[in-house]
């Protein structure tokens, strides 16, 4: 802020004339030698609020496989009304389960049914329109996935997987229940019939031994993997997007077989016996998911006069911050204060962004909840984003309280982020000594597995975000 020095100045001229009144109120000669302090120890408190420069920024690929942080699948197509369209599709590799032995050792008189692909999800799963159509269709890769390989979310398909689908099923996250039933269930899952001759395939897997690991992992040779996704020719008006809890044990691929009691002297069949057998889906495997955004004119990039800034699930938009004129503005304070033999000491900045809670008349049907938390990264070396820190004596510190991440006041409808004093004086070092201060960026935590979104206010006459520094000069 331009009148910074002056306010600073004004706050040290407070000092002097506060030394003043106390060396004045000194002269009874009872008090000589009493306990007065000298200039150089008085202290006074202030704080001071500064507008921030904050953009939005254009989403980049992102890393958006592993399963460290309880990885899902999202499917759908979303029109939101301020962001623009977001599809999202999934792949997953499928595993071998409890020992196949189960499903029979010579065959005789063993014959498939059946396999169903499950999909488990639970309530307040989707985003958007609940009772919107999705027409899912699975198709087989075909190739096997990279064990090693990472897998980010806008990874290509084209000629990945076999063109003839494995199965398709027409579905709404609602599925017709009423409200009381999703109360009292809490979820559903999404049964899609697979081919026949997939059955039959995996009903030749008895032979594979569950316990050896390189056995198990051949099974990967004889089902590369899924690709779930969306027939582009439905119709999409608000659309929705639908989150699949793929770890739940209820996500499978279950094959159906029965055996035949069979009767040979009057040649018939005596009786059927049921079975089934499940391919899980869990960590041993590869799944990963894929987003395309496609932006509205609401959305803004790299202009910091843009009226609204957005943090964005999901490989979406994401805000950056520089502080570089705050900074530089602070360490000027420091130097001059330094040279007039007084000082600034820091103990709160925190830096406050005002949300946009306002529903749009489009948004009145939408099932539309708002991240409660937003996170704070820097970029390394390497572009990746890390927790921003300071270094010293060798070691490392983290530069914001609550590991980076602000949770958002609902009194206030404001996300704070309280900055380490330690960080705030190291980026003022670093500009002190010539160097960039970090830049930072704000985003929705674990953004691969967030389908949320928050608007927050930017160039506003009276929401801006800011930062807001506590200091004493002495």
């Amino acid at each position: 802020m331009q009148n910074l020095k002056q306010r600073l100045a004004t706050a040290l001229g407070s000092i002097v004339l506060s030394s003043l009144i106390i060396v004045g109120c000194t002269n009874d000669p009872s008090n000589i030698g009493g306990q007065i302090l000298p200039t150089s120890d008085l202290i006074t408190a202030n704080a001071d609020s500064q507008k921030m420069v904050v953009k939005n920024i254009l989403p980049e690929s992102i890393l958006s496989d592993g399963t460290m942080q309880g990885a899902v699948g999202f499917i759908g197509h979303f029109n939101d009304p301020r962001l623009g369209s977001t599809k999202s599709d999934f792949v997953t590799e499928v595993n071998i389960g409890d020992a196949i032995d189960s499903l029979d050792a010579d065959g005789l008189n063993y014959f498939p049914d059946s396999v169903v692909l499950n999909l488990y999800y639970t309530n307040y799963s989707w985003f958007g329109d609940k009772d919107a159509s999705l027409n899912l269709k699975v198709y087989e890769l075909t190739e096997r996935l990279s064990s090693d390989q990472p897998y980010y979310s806008n990874e290509p398909m084209d000629g990945r997987y076999n063109p003839v689908a494995l199965g398709e099923k027409r579905i709404t996250p609602y599925d017709n229940r009423t409200d009381s039933l999703w109360s009292a269930y809490k979820a559903d899952t999404i049964q899609i019939r697979l081919t026949d001759e997939l059955a039959s395939r995996l009903f030749d897997v008895r032979n594979i031994s569950t316990g050896d690991k390189s056995e198990r992992d051949a099974f990967k040779d004889i089902l590369n993997g899924l690709y779930v996704t969306l027939d582009n020719s439905l119709d999409v008006t608000n659309g929705v997007l639908l989150r699949i809890d793929l770890l739940n044990t209820l996500s499978n691929l279950t094959l159906y077989y029965h055996k035949e009691f069979y009767d040979l002297e009057k040649e018939q069949i005596l009786a059927i016996e049921s079975h089934n057998y499940v391919f899980p889906i869990n960590e041993e495997g590869r799944i990963f998911n894929r987003f395309e955004h496609t932006y509205t004119s609401n959305v803004i990039f790299n202009d910091t006069d843009a009226g609204q800034v957005f943090a964005q699930g999901m490989a979406g938009s994401y805000m950056e911050v520089d502080l570089s004129d705050i900074y530089e503005q602070w360490a000027d304070s420091v130097d001059h204060y330094r040279i007039s033999n007084s000082q600034l000491g820091f103990s709160v900045v925190e830096l406050i962004l005002k949300a946009d809670t306002t529903t749009l008349d489009e948004e009145e049907d939408l099932y539309l909840p708002k991240s409660q938390t937003l996170s704070i990264k820097v970029k390394n070396e390497d572009g990746k984003f890390t927790y921003p820190s300071y270094e010293e004596n060798n070691e490392s510190y983290m530069g914001f309280s609550n590991s980076g991440q602000a949770g958002f006041n609902s009194e206030k409808a404001s996300f704070t982020f309280s900055m380490s004093k330690d960080y705030f004086q190291f980026q003022l070092n670093k500009v002190l000594s010539g160097e960039t201060p970090d830049k930072l960026f704000i985003r929705l935590p674990s953004t691969q597995f967030n389908p949320y979104r928050i608007v927050i206010y930017n160039n506003h006459e009276t929401y801006f975000p800011k930062v807001k520094v506590k200091y004493v000069v002495y």
